[in-house]
């Protein structure tokens, strides 16, 4: 329990304990505490998003006080749950290429070969709508694909089932979102290649982009199908550089099952269950400092207190956008340095 939420006799009894002076500087600095917090607009801004779980937008065009105002009726408007305004979208058919993701929406029209990315607005985040159209990448119609778009970065990437010079594999086909221009990160390819892994764990499909995650360079590939084994570690996602199609997965050892993964500020976060401890430790990994064989560095191994929630985790695949863990409601309690 912590000393706020001890009952008042008891505080007082402590307080009484205390000697007056430092009673009276403990006052003050509680005082003055206090009054910075009211008067300091940025501070009360932080307060009010980390209550919720929210971090502060890279859209929003408003001032920090308008800001605040409209993140107590954005709150208040999910409260009381009021449709407000209702938009509308025609839809290609079939609408089998339909993707969602941080406030934007995009469309692929197959028959017309064309990309309309909307920006779908919000006044109490300050965001106006907007649209953008461009040509779909012809190559991404041929085959059985999906689309994972990374908004911070206005990248778009399309993925499909590729043949090169008798190399199965993925496809990238990066594009920038509001232009449909060549991202600057495919460093002018049209076309990117991930080659297809020994035990086929990363092959692309419709649906792909359930189980899988885009930030930046890497994709985060977690395996649809439950129980499958690869690298005898079960329902273990891989982490692909795209840009040059090398698997980057920080390696596992023997006695690690499975693992929670997420990708965080560059970094990989991984909840990982240690068969022969039969306990679960906090891996963190950096993809900027490649080992021996190219792949992620392991720079921390803690171990981990796991919610009993988080028992069916031994199973989990890839959970859906995973750029924040606390989105998730994940926690971790380190249980040594």
């Amino acid at each position: 329990m912590h000393f706020i939420d001890l009952p008042f006799d008891i505080l007082e009894r402590i307080l009484c304990c205390l000697d007056v002076r430092d009673v009276l500087v403990c006052s003050s600095v509680c005082k003055l505490l206090q009054q910075t917090i009211n008067e300091s607009l940025p501070l009360r801004y932080a307060i009010a998003l980390a209550e919720r779980g929210m971090t502060d937008g890279t859209d929003s065009f408003a001032s920090l006080a308008e800001r605040l105002e409209n993140l107590e009726r954005y709150e208040l408007a999910w409260r009381e749950l009021r449709w407000q305004e209702t938009l509308r979208f025609d839809l290609p058919a079939p609408s089998r290429y339909v993707y969602q993701e941080d406030g934007y929406l995009l469309i692929v029209d197959p028959a017309m070969c064309t990309v309309k990315v909307v920006r779908l607005p919000s006044p109490l985040r300050g965001v106006p709508q907007a649209e953008h159209n461009w040509s779909a990448p012809p190559a991404f119609l041929e085959g059985d694909g999906t689309v994972l778009i990374d908004v911070r970065l206005d990248l778009v990437v399309f993925l499909n089932h590729q043949n090169t010079a008798g190399a199965t594999g993925t496809g990238v086909q990066a594009r920038t979102l509001s232009t449909g221009e060549i991202h600057p990160l495919a460093d002018a390819r049209a076309t990117c290649f991930i080659p297809r892994s020994p035990d086929s764990l990363n092959q692309v499909h419709r649906h792909s982009d359930q189980s899988m995650c885009l930030r930046g360079r890497h994709i985060l590939w977690g395996d649809s199908a439950q129980g499958r084994i690869g690298y005898n570690h079960i329902n273990c996602p891989r982490l692909f550089d795209w840009t040059n199609g090398r698997d980057v997965t920080p390696r596992l050892n023997g006695s690690v099952t499975c693992a929670l993964t997420f990708l965080h500020d560059g970094r990989v976060i991984a909840i990982v269950f240690n068969a022969t401890s039969a306990a679960y430790e906090l891996w963190l990994a950096d993809p900027e400092r490649p080992g021996s064989e190219g792949r992620a560095s392991v720079t921390h191994m803690l171990a981990a207190l796991v919610p009993p929630a988080l028992e069916s985790a031994r199973r989990a695949v890839c959970i859906r956008r995973q750029s924040r863990p606390a989105e998730c409601e994940v926690r971790a309690v380190l249980l040594r340095p």
